[in-house]
């Protein structure tokens, strides 16, 4: 199979050629891709609606709903919506994690939807140290230490104004 973009044998390209070589996606492997790149790209395609007013009113939380305690992921879309508007004070007072997700789509994105387009894994170290299960372990302990931070110290008026 002939690669879809040419391959130069110098600088930059020999570089990105010894990262592709020999590393084409199995099936499995560009399910996953795809999986990621529809959760990843979904971000990016809620700000672009936002930005053109193509957001409903959004329904309360059931959670929040059904007990007055809000579940950890209560705020995120506000946040998002906030952080779309350029609003980024309030997007960190409706959640931190918005931030931190949009900065992990913007990084995901492209870099999934390369890997589809060429059909090949790249060897990325630094990506290598944020995609493992110790990372996502990490990641999700730091997610509910924010919960239970909020829940102690009380959300901020901003979030019960939304909700009410």
């Amino acid at each position: 199979m002939k690669p879809i973009l040419p391959i130069k044998k110098s600088g930059f390209n020999s570089s990105l050629e010894s990262r592709l070589q020999d590393q084409i996606l199995n099936p499995q492997e560009r399910k996953n891709r795809w999986t990621i790149l529809g959760v990843a790209s979904s971000i990016p395609t809620f700000f672009i609606f936002s930005r053109f007013g193509l957001t409903q009113k959004f329904w309360t939380c059931p959670f929040f709903k059904s007990t007055g305690i809000p579940c950890p992921s209560c705020g995120l879309t506000r946040s998002l919506i906030s952080l779309s508007q350029g609003d980024i004070t309030n997007s960190l007072q409706y959640h931190g994690f918005g931030l931190v997700l949009t900065a992990i789509a913007t990084v995901t994105t492209p870099y999934v939807l390369t890997e589809l387009i060429l059909n090949k894994k790249f060897s990325n170290p630094l990506l290598k140290r944020f995609v493992n299960r110790p990372s996502q372990w990490l990641l999700g302990i730091l997610f509910l230490s924010y919960y239970f931070y909020r829940l102690g110290m009380g959300y901020p008026d901003i979030f019960y104004e939304a909700f009410s």
